[in-house]
């Protein structure tokens, strides 16, 4: 895991508004005792690594591996607007003169105050899971909004926005310190845990992309056990050479 020193040396040099909290995380100091300042900060934690930010306005922010989260410094008096590229799950503060809304590739999530987890790695499809409260997501160029009430996930793919209800650990478990599955394909589990554990998936055969698997792993298990695990549950064999690993 990155460290928090070499974090903070990648974001910009105003540490004055700065400190470092209980959970190894960032904190930004209140607009009333440092004034306003509309200068935007990067965020990126890379394969491997996670993070915590509370955002001027207290929000709190657990950012996943392999993520890229832009934020003000302090947040404009009529919105609060956050871009994420990656996965992180929000508790926002409520502020019903300010809605806080979080951009992502092809979707908007507009919010007041609630709990909710937005998924946008770099694929064609972007989750946004709402644990309670309510959230409202668009396609920008639609001026329709979707509304969502706890337990429900809004899919964005392919242009369009599709509403059903889930179970919120299946998006969440990741930030619980965890990850849950429930009959998910071995591809999509792999490429979430190559980016816990840094590494790449060589596949000799293509059809093994499609297994399906049922199982809970915590997350700071040595992945070695977890290959070892999933040996037994299919007659699939793991190998490992640096950063790649074979599968057939």
């Amino acid at each position: 895991r990155e460290n928090e020193a070499l974090l903070m040396q990648r974001l910009p040099q105003t540490f004055k508004v700065l400190s470092t909290d209980s959970l190894g995380g960032l904190v930004y100091t209140p607009r009333q005792l440092m004034g306003k300042s509309e200068e935007l900060h990067t965020l990126k934690v890379p394969r491997g690594g996670e993070y915590f930010v509370i955002l001027d306005d207290g929000t709190k922010v657990w950012l996943n591996s392999e993520t890229e989260f832009r934020y003000p410094v302090t947040f404009e008096d009529e919105r609060r607007v956050v871009g994420l590229s990656g996965e992180a799950y929000f508790q926002v503060v409520r502020d019903e003169k300010r809605p806080f809304i979080v951009k992502t590739r092809g979707l908007q999530t507009r919010v007041l105050g609630t709990e909710f987890n937005v998924q946008a790695y770099l694929t064609d499809k972007v989750n946004v899971t709402l644990v309670n409260g309510q959230v409202a997501v668009k396609v920008p160029e639609d001026s329709r909004e979707i509304l969502l009430k706890p337990n429900e996930n809004a899919l964005y793919s392919q242009g369009k926005v599709r509403v059903s209800k889930v179970d919120v650990m299946k998006f969440i478990s990741w930030k619980e310190g965890y990850f849950y599955y429930d009959n998910e394909r071995l591809e999509d589990i792999l490429t979430e845990l190559g980016r816990w554990y840094n590494f790449t998936v060589i596949y000799e055969d293509l059809e093994l992309k499609e297994l399906r698997f049922t199982m809970d792993i915590m997350k700071y298990k040595e992945v070695s056990e977890i290959f070892e695990l999933m040996e037994k549950i299919k007659k699939v064999s793991f190998s490992v050479n640096g950063n790649n690993v074979i599968l057939k």
